[in-house]
């Protein structure tokens, strides 16, 4: 009777064992590591201004960024002001219209780094481009008017902005490298103290790649 007793006891305890560690679905062992490679995956492939398609433009892009020599000590701003200064540089050519057609911004980056020349909307697809590819921020090309050569006169133009530590800044290389006025700075200003009073923006494109 003992011995029955003892054997109902055993079989119990390995019942329960059967019920807690018991057998897993087919494929469900694998669910948890499939998960994080996955994310570990997609956070690489997502990773701000190195997912970009065209393979030319990120060749060019990265010929001019390897030029300026930037180190790990060099600061998101110091590549911003060296970027800016590299795209002020180019020599003016005129663009007739505004650009509108899909992709306009990666075509005209790509003329410009391949020819030196730039209109306002060459040299802001350059930046733009330039910026996100070596830096990673958040970047936007605007499309409006401004007053850059004469505050009395408004004319079509386009600009950057790029948002650094939870704030937006306009850069304007075109304007860097070719408005007179003086009571302007055209690198790195606060958008709410430019927006209307310099800049009117009539259409915005997000750069995300």
């Amino acid at each position: 009777m003992m011995k029955k007793t003892i054997f109902k006891k055993l079989m119990v305890l390995c019942t329960s064992a059967s019920l807690a560690f018991g057998t897993v679905p087919a494929g469900a062992a694998d669910v948890v590591p499939q998960a994080v490679t996955v994310e570990t995956v997609s956070a690489q492939a997502a990773k701000p201004g190195k997912n970009l398609k065209d393979k030319a433009l990120a060749k060019l892009l990265d010929k001019v960024i390897k030029d300026l020599k930037f180190t790990k000590k060099t600061t998101d701003k110091q590549k911003l002001q060296k970027l800016f200064n590299y795209t002020k540089g180019c020599r003016y050519t005129r663009y007739m219209g505004i650009p509108s057609a899909k992709g306009w911004d990666a075509k005209l980056a790509k003329e410009t780094l391949s020819t030196k020349k730039a209109s306002c909307y060459h040299a802001a697809a350059t930046f733009a481009y330039l910026a996100r590819r070596a830096t990673g921020l958040p970047v936007r090309i605007c499309i409006g008017t401004s007053n850059l050569y004469n505050t009395s006169r408004w004319q079509n133009h386009g600009w950057v902005e790029i948002k650094v530590k939870g704030k937006w800044y306009t850069f304007d290389a075109n304007a860097g490298g070719y408005s007179k006025r003086k009571d302007v700075k055209w690198f790195m200003q606060k958008h709410a103290s430019m927006e209307g009073k310099v800049y009117k923006t009539q259409k915005i494109y997000n750069v995300n790649f």
